[in-house]
């Protein structure tokens, strides 16, 4: 019995059990759809890459135009050459001037600063200075004042304990009637009339010549 050249070839190219013909072709078919999606697919990005220039265009073959064209761009008259760099000494000297010159400049603002700073203090000192001499003598003022009120104090109790000796004095002759009617709205007048009658009537003292209410 001879081996099948289709079963053979199915058994390469998918490492499995046999199959029947059939399935075989069907198979096959699909595989070669898939490789034309890829080979589309390939072909989009590299066109996609040429549009983007990340790729440069194939030259082809070098011919006379072209190395007549490159002798061209690289025989560059001098003129047109840029200058050489400077050394490195001269570098380094231009830097250290650059920072030389950026130092210098610090240093000059520090010491505007400073200046600035200085004068600012003073200033402040001598507010500083003002407003302690007026706190001090705001306080001798009411130091003064403090004992002139303490004074005044004194005073007034000595007067007011005076008014009250000399009240006593002048009410030593004087007589306090209990029990005599009379309204909170009266009049001075109603009330010595009422007294003058209870004393005359009540008590019967007819003289009140010298008598004062």
């Amino acid at each position: 019995m001879g081996i099948d050249i289709g079963l053979y070839r199915i058994r390469i190219g998918l490492f499995s059990m046999p199959f029947k013909t059939g399935f075989k072709l069907r198979v096959l078919c699909v595989k070669r759809q898939c490789v034309g999606v890829v080979l589309r697919l390939a072909i989009a990005l590299s066109l996609l890459t040429l549009l983007g220039g990340d790729v440069e265009k194939n030259p082809g073959p070098v011919t006379k135009n072209t190395r007549q064209q490159t002798l061209s761009f690289s025989q560059v008259p001098a003129s047109e050459t840029p200058p050489p760099p400077p050394p490195s000494s001269q570098r380094t000297s231009r830097t250290r001037s650059n920072n030389t010159d950026n130092d210098s400049e610090v240093m000059n603002f520090l010491r505007e600063m400073k200046l600035e700073l200085k004068n600012d203090l003073s200033s402040i000192n001598s507010k500083i200075n003002d407003i302690s001499n007026t706190v001090n003598m705001l306080k001798n003022e009411n130091e003064q004042l403090r004992q002139e009120n303490m004074s005044m104090k004194q005073e007034l109790s000595n007067v007011s304990s005076k008014l009250d000796r000399l009240e006593g004095h002048s009410r030593r002759n004087n007589l306090r009637f209990l029990g005599v009617d009379g309204r909170v709205s009266e009049s001075w007048e109603e009330t010595e009339q009422k007294v003058r009658h209870f004393i005359s009537n009540t008590l019967g003292l007819t003289d009140m010549h010298d008598v004062e209410i």
